[in-house]
């Protein structure tokens, strides 16, 4: 059985240049602005159809413009496979990334999280992708990683 610790994931820290930062895992609120900029991504079905069908006549212009408006409405919440392939993108990481160093450096904005990424390394950030999202894992991080050489 796990201990709590891993069921729970509730830190990790990497080195960076030699200063250790603390990861913790995101909550609620931050899952909140993952599904936000998740649906930012998405394609708006109702502009599509508006392009598609300029020039239809009027009766197949609103049949095309009512399905649309039903698929819009039908993907108001994010499903765990947009989650799932949007954290794995270089976006995503770096947006989970910057929810998860902000916690316990308030300081950090998104632009120097996403150089200290640079640095880092994206692999390694990939990797935490776990105890980003506050999920569990068979092999967290090792308590500090440092960067790699060359990278400082």
């Amino acid at each position: 059985m796990a201990n709590l610790e891993e069921l729970t994931a509730l830190e990790d820290h990497v080195t960076i240049d030699g200063t250790v930062y603390t990861l913790r895992p995101t909550d609620a609120t931050d899952h909140a602005l993952i599904e936000r900029e998740v649906k930012k991504g998405r394609v708006d079905p109702i502009a599509v159809a508006r392009q598609l069908t300029e020039g239809l006549p009027a009766e197949e212009r609103k049949e095309i413009l009512s399905r649309a408006y039903d698929d819009a409405m039908r993907a108001r919440n994010v499903t765990a496979d947009e989650l799932e392939q949007w954290t794995a993108t270089l976006p995503g990481a770096l947006f989970c990334f910057w929810l998860s160093i902000r916690k316990a450096h308030p300081e950090i904005d998104y632009d120097r999280s996403c150089k200290l990424v640079a640095k880092f390394g994206e692999d390694c950030v990939r990797a935490a992708m776990p105890t980003l999202l506050g999920m569990p894992t068979e092999d967290p991080l090792t308590p500090t990683q440092e960067t790699p050489a060359g990278n400082t």
